[in-house]
């Protein structure tokens, strides 16, 4: 069996690694890219129905702000009209 030299294996090295492993590697990293593509477009749908969920989410919030704030506008008032009720029931009883 003859010697290979250093410089005849990187060469013959070099050749497999051209013919063989760089179209693989090749096509690998086409397919990573392909993954990363819908990555990309995955995170921007995400992100895009996140965006119309929370306005949905803030909407309804301020709705129930608004509600709030009426009810306590009607209890106020409910408050104020018994405490004039109890004044004039005392007047009519002291009299």
């Amino acid at each position: 069996m003859a010697e290979m030299t250093k410089k005849e294996f990187l060469e013959l090295l070099n050749e497999f690694s051209e013919k063989t492993l760089d179209p693989k590697f090749k096509q690998i990293d086409r397919r990573f890219e392909k993954v990363d593509s819908r990555f990309t477009e995955f995170r921007e749908d995400i992100t895009h129905q996140f965006h119309i969920i929370s306005e949905d989410v803030i909407s309804k919030v301020k709705l129930v702000a608004e509600g709030v704030a009426s009810l306590n506008e009607k209890l106020d008032r409910h408050v104020d009209e018994d405490k004039r009720e109890h004044k004039d029931i005392l007047a009519a009883i002291t009299k």
